[in-house]
């Protein structure tokens, strides 16, 4: 962490607080709890009681794949209404030029059947560096498309993310 201290006592008897925090240690004039070397800020939170402390929340894992380099049109750039067959992922990295054409030949070409391929418009001026697209393949192709093989180095390609409805 920026700006915070060391986690070591200044001398026998005091606690890792007071040696953090020697004003508020002494404004405070209570007993104050003592942490071991090893503890962290987290866990002095929590000794110190209080509901404003919390732990974060993780995001979830994501499955990000990674193309490996190989010689085909698609390029790195340094991815519809859900059918109950079909496997939604996103593909991005690609060079700018990119078309949905280009990504569609890509899969056919190697063995998985694309029902749609969509290019999805940047909204931010860092997203126009690259191409990105929401790609939707037959069910049974799912792992071949999430082969690393498969795709240049430096692609992504991940699961599509659903937005949920606020309804």
């Amino acid at each position: 962490m920026v700006g915070l201290p060391a986690m070591s006592a200044g001398s026998p008897g005091m606690s890792l607080y007071q040696a953090a925090f020697p004003a508020l240690s002494t404004a405070a004039g209570k007993n104050l709890p003592t942490l071991a070397a090893s503890d962290s800020y987290a866990v002095l939170a929590g000794q110190l009681g209080g509901t404003q402390w919390q732990m974060p929340k993780r995001k979830p894992n994501t499955n990000v794949i990674r193309g490996k380099g190989v010689d085909c049109k698609l390029s790195s750039s340094s991815a519809a209404a859900a059918e109950e067959s079909s496997w939604h992922v996103f593909v991005s990295r690609l060079k700018p030029e990119t078309e949905v054409d280009d990504v569609s030949e890509f899969l056919k070409e190697n063995d998985i059947k694309v029902i749609r391929v969509t290019k999805l418009t940047a909204k931010e001026e860092w997203q126009k560096n690259s191409a990105a697209f929401h790609v939707s393949v037959d069910f049974n192709d799912r792992d071949k498309v999430f082969s690393a093989d498969l795709w240049p180095a430096h692609v992504q390609i991940r699961d599509w993310y659903f937005k949920m409805s606020s309804n």
